[in-house]
């Protein structure tokens, strides 16, 4: 079962069952799918419907640093897996900064780069 866009731009997808496994494929060649599709997803988030923006607290989180010096930040979504981003050093520069702004008065020991916990998470 393969899901696919049709010319007239809408999605087709057949019946079926689906492992855990499957699922995930699924997710991944729908998101594919969707990023060839009109209307694109809006590049600013003051232009997204309410309706298509998804949230989670506390996400599980990882920070690494690839082999070209950028910064790559994993989150963990419950229904959708790890999600990285890989921010190059400027743009890792601005988040730190943009983070830093918001964040006057709050200390965090940074004990791993997985991120805190809510036990470890600090107040």
């Amino acid at each position: 079962m393969l899901p696919f866009l049709n010319t007239d731009g809408l999605l087709s997808i057949d019946a079926a069952t689906l492992s855990t496994s499957e699922v995930d494929k699924l997710i991944q060649q729908l998101a594919l799918i969707r990023s060839r599709m009109s209307p694109a997803i809006a590049l600013e988030i003051d232009q997204a419907p309410d309706d298509n923006i998804t949230s989670v607290t506390e996400p599980p989180l990882a920070i690494s640093k690839t082999e070209e010096g950028d910064i790559s930040i994993f989150f963990r979504h419950q229904g959708f897996g790890w999600f990285a981003f890989i921010f190059p050093t400027q743009q890792a520069a601005f988040l730190h900064a943009a983070l830093g702004k918001r964040l006057v008065g709050v200390e965090v020991d940074v004990i791993n780069e997985k991120g805190p916990t809510r036990n470890e998470k600090k107040h």
